[in-house]
Protein backbone atom coordinates (compact mmCIF):
# COMPACT_ATOMS: atom_id res chain seq x y z
CA UNK A 1 0.00 0.00 0.00
CA UNK A 2 2.69 2.46 -0.17
CA UNK A 3 3.41 2.47 -3.93
CA UNK A 4 2.55 5.65 -5.07
CA UNK A 5 1.46 5.90 -8.88
CA UNK A 6 2.72 8.59 -10.96
CA UNK A 7 1.05 11.63 -11.82
CA UNK A 8 1.69 14.83 -14.30
CA UNK A 9 4.04 17.74 -13.70
CA UNK A 10 1.14 20.12 -13.61
CA UNK A 11 -0.75 18.65 -10.98
CA UNK A 12 2.53 18.90 -9.17
CA UNK A 13 1.27 21.07 -6.32
CA UNK A 14 4.91 22.66 -5.97
CA UNK A 15 4.59 24.35 -9.34
CA UNK A 16 3.10 26.68 -11.11
CA UNK A 17 0.45 26.05 -13.70
CA UNK A 18 -1.15 27.88 -16.78
CA UNK A 19 -4.61 26.59 -18.14
CA UNK A 20 -4.32 25.69 -22.59
CA UNK A 21 -8.07 26.12 -24.05
CA UNK A 22 -9.79 25.18 -27.01
CA UNK A 23 -12.89 24.76 -28.23
CA UNK A 24 -14.13 21.86 -30.64
CA UNK A 25 -17.10 21.66 -32.87
CA UNK A 26 -19.74 19.15 -32.16
CA UNK A 27 -22.84 18.27 -33.80
CA UNK A 28 -26.16 20.49 -33.63
CA UNK A 29 -28.42 17.62 -31.47
CA UNK A 30 -25.88 17.39 -28.84
CA UNK A 31 -25.89 21.41 -28.30
CA UNK A 32 -29.53 21.35 -28.09
CA UNK A 33 -29.06 18.55 -25.07
CA UNK A 34 -26.70 20.70 -23.40
CA UNK A 35 -27.80 24.00 -23.99
CA UNK A 36 -26.03 25.53 -20.46
CA UNK A 37 -23.12 23.65 -20.92
CA UNK A 38 -22.07 24.38 -24.61
CA UNK A 39 -24.09 28.15 -24.62
CA UNK A 40 -20.60 29.31 -26.35
CA UNK A 41 -21.87 26.64 -29.54
CA UNK A 42 -18.35 24.77 -28.96
CA UNK A 43 -17.26 21.97 -27.06
CA UNK A 44 -14.34 23.36 -24.36
CA UNK A 45 -10.75 21.20 -24.37
CA UNK A 46 -8.38 22.28 -21.00
CA UNK A 47 -4.86 21.47 -21.25
CA UNK A 48 -2.92 22.26 -17.80
CA UNK A 49 0.64 23.43 -18.90
CA UNK A 50 3.80 24.03 -16.24
CA UNK A 51 4.59 27.43 -16.58
CA UNK A 52 6.58 28.78 -14.05
CA UNK A 53 6.44 32.86 -15.90
CA UNK A 54 3.13 33.06 -16.39
CA UNK A 55 1.25 30.38 -14.18
CA UNK A 56 -0.27 30.12 -10.96
CA UNK A 57 -0.40 28.16 -7.91
CA UNK A 58 -3.23 24.87 -7.14
CA UNK A 59 -2.39 25.60 -3.39
CA UNK A 60 -6.19 27.81 -2.28
CA UNK A 61 -6.70 30.27 0.03
CA UNK A 62 -10.17 28.04 0.86
CA UNK A 63 -10.45 24.57 1.57
CA UNK A 64 -12.33 22.52 -1.28
CA UNK A 65 -15.83 20.09 -0.51
CA UNK A 66 -15.58 17.52 -2.82
CA UNK A 67 -18.29 14.36 -2.90
CA UNK A 68 -17.19 11.57 -5.29
CA UNK A 69 -19.22 8.00 -6.35
CA UNK A 70 -18.30 5.08 -8.19
CA UNK A 71 -20.44 4.20 -10.69
CA UNK A 72 -21.18 0.38 -13.10
CA UNK A 73 -19.52 -2.27 -12.88
CA UNK A 74 -15.97 -3.15 -11.00
CA UNK A 75 -12.61 -2.06 -12.72
CA UNK A 76 -9.36 -1.84 -11.74
CA UNK A 77 -8.03 1.30 -9.99
CA UNK A 78 -11.66 2.64 -8.47
CA UNK A 79 -9.84 2.88 -5.10
CA UNK A 80 -6.88 5.02 -6.41
CA UNK A 81 -9.16 7.34 -8.53
CA UNK A 82 -10.56 8.37 -5.12
CA UNK A 83 -7.22 8.19 -3.56
CA UNK A 84 -5.39 10.76 -5.96
CA UNK A 85 -8.39 12.79 -5.39
CA UNK A 86 -8.61 12.92 -1.89
CA UNK A 87 -4.56 13.53 -2.01
CA UNK A 88 -4.62 16.38 -4.34
CA UNK A 89 -7.68 18.35 -2.68
CA UNK A 90 -5.78 18.00 0.73
CA UNK A 91 -2.22 19.20 -0.81
CA UNK A 92 -4.66 22.30 -2.13
CA UNK A 93 -5.71 22.92 0.85
CA UNK A 94 -5.39 20.74 4.45
CA UNK A 95 -8.88 21.22 6.01
CA UNK A 96 -10.66 20.34 2.21
CA UNK A 97 -13.19 17.55 2.90
CA UNK A 98 -14.40 14.34 0.80
CA UNK A 99 -17.45 12.54 0.81
CA UNK A 100 -17.87 9.41 -0.71
CA UNK A 101 -21.61 8.82 -2.08
CA UNK A 102 -22.28 5.13 -0.79
CA UNK A 103 -23.58 1.89 -3.67
CA UNK A 104 -23.39 3.92 -6.80
CA UNK A 105 -25.90 7.02 -7.95
CA UNK A 106 -28.24 6.14 -5.33
CA UNK A 107 -26.28 7.69 -2.76
CA UNK A 108 -26.21 11.07 -4.39
CA UNK A 109 -30.02 11.03 -4.55
CA UNK A 110 -31.02 9.83 -1.31
CA UNK A 111 -28.07 11.90 0.33
CA UNK A 112 -26.50 8.38 1.74
CA UNK A 113 -22.57 9.34 2.16
CA UNK A 114 -19.79 9.35 4.41
CA UNK A 115 -16.89 11.59 5.09
CA UNK A 116 -13.30 10.33 3.99
CA UNK A 117 -10.65 10.65 5.91
CA UNK A 118 -6.84 9.91 6.17
CA UNK A 119 -7.29 6.82 8.23
CA UNK A 120 -10.46 4.79 5.86
CA UNK A 121 -8.58 6.37 2.59
CA UNK A 122 -5.39 4.50 3.87
CA UNK A 123 -7.22 1.24 4.34
CA UNK A 124 -7.84 0.89 0.57
CA UNK A 125 -4.74 2.87 -1.13
CA UNK A 126 -3.79 0.55 -4.08
CA UNK A 127 -6.03 -2.14 -3.28
CA UNK A 128 -8.67 -3.52 -5.32
CA UNK A 129 -12.48 -4.03 -5.80
CA UNK A 130 -14.84 -0.94 -5.24
CA UNK A 131 -15.70 -2.34 -1.56
CA UNK A 132 -14.84 1.19 -0.15
CA UNK A 133 -18.03 3.12 -1.20
CA UNK A 134 -18.97 0.63 -3.26
CA UNK A 135 -20.74 0.59 -6.41
CA UNK A 136 -24.24 0.59 -8.33
CA UNK A 137 -26.05 0.80 -11.50
CA UNK A 138 -28.76 3.52 -11.00
CA UNK A 139 -28.98 6.04 -13.46
CA UNK A 140 -30.47 9.41 -12.33
CA UNK A 141 -32.57 10.29 -15.19
CA UNK A 142 -36.30 11.05 -13.25
CA UNK A 143 -37.20 14.97 -12.82
CA UNK A 144 -37.31 14.20 -8.88
CA UNK A 145 -33.83 12.00 -8.71
CA UNK A 146 -32.13 15.52 -10.42
CA UNK A 147 -33.85 17.72 -8.19
CA UNK A 148 -32.97 15.41 -4.87
CA UNK A 149 -29.61 14.97 -6.39
CA UNK A 150 -29.33 19.36 -6.38
CA UNK A 151 -30.47 19.34 -2.98
CA UNK A 152 -27.87 16.89 -1.34
CA UNK A 153 -25.32 18.49 -3.20
CA UNK A 154 -26.33 21.88 -1.92
CA UNK A 155 -26.84 20.61 1.71
CA UNK A 156 -22.98 19.79 1.67
CA UNK A 157 -21.80 22.59 0.05
CA UNK A 158 -19.94 20.78 -2.27
CA UNK A 159 -17.76 23.05 -5.00
CA UNK A 160 -17.55 19.78 -7.19
CA UNK A 161 -18.50 15.80 -7.82
CA UNK A 162 -16.65 13.33 -9.40
CA UNK A 163 -18.67 10.52 -10.88
CA UNK A 164 -16.23 7.67 -11.69
CA UNK A 165 -17.67 5.39 -14.43
CA UNK A 166 -17.38 4.10 -18.17
CA UNK A 167 -19.77 5.64 -20.62
CA UNK A 168 -23.41 5.12 -19.17
CA UNK A 169 -21.48 6.61 -15.89
CA UNK A 170 -19.99 9.69 -17.27
CA UNK A 171 -23.34 10.18 -20.07
CA UNK A 172 -25.38 10.39 -16.79
CA UNK A 173 -22.65 12.70 -15.68
CA UNK A 174 -23.00 15.15 -18.05
CA UNK A 175 -26.97 15.50 -18.25
CA UNK A 176 -26.35 16.15 -14.13
CA UNK A 177 -24.03 18.64 -14.82
CA UNK A 178 -26.31 20.47 -17.36
CA UNK A 179 -29.33 20.23 -14.74
CA UNK A 180 -26.96 21.49 -11.97
CA UNK A 181 -25.65 24.80 -14.04
CA UNK A 182 -29.07 25.09 -14.98
CA UNK A 183 -30.30 25.75 -11.59
CA UNK A 184 -26.87 28.22 -10.89
CA UNK A 185 -25.30 25.06 -8.82
CA UNK A 186 -21.67 25.87 -7.61
CA UNK A 187 -20.64 22.23 -8.03
CA UNK A 188 -19.10 21.78 -10.84
CA UNK A 189 -20.21 17.94 -12.11
CA UNK A 190 -16.60 16.19 -13.35
CA UNK A 191 -16.64 12.34 -15.14
CA UNK A 192 -13.51 10.33 -14.65
CA UNK A 193 -13.04 6.62 -16.60
CA UNK A 194 -13.37 3.88 -15.58
CA UNK A 195 -13.61 0.95 -17.55
CA UNK A 196 -12.92 -2.83 -18.65
CA UNK A 197 -14.16 -2.95 -22.17
CA UNK A 198 -12.80 0.15 -23.84
CA UNK A 199 -16.20 1.96 -24.09
CA UNK A 200 -14.48 5.44 -23.60
CA UNK A 201 -11.86 5.31 -26.24
CA UNK A 202 -12.43 6.88 -29.53
CA UNK A 203 -10.76 8.76 -32.59
CA UNK A 204 -8.89 11.05 -30.47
Amino acid sequence: QSFVPKFPPALNIEKKVKIRKEDFPIKEELKEMFGKLLSNGDMPFIELNVDHNEGTSLKRQTPLKVGCVLSGGQAPGGHNVISGLYDMIKSMHPDSILYGFLQGPIGIITGNFVEIDDQFMNEYRNMGGFDMIRSGRDKIEKPDQFESSLKYCTNLDLDGLVVIGGDDSNTNACLLAEYFAAHDSKCVVIGAPKTIDGDLKNEY
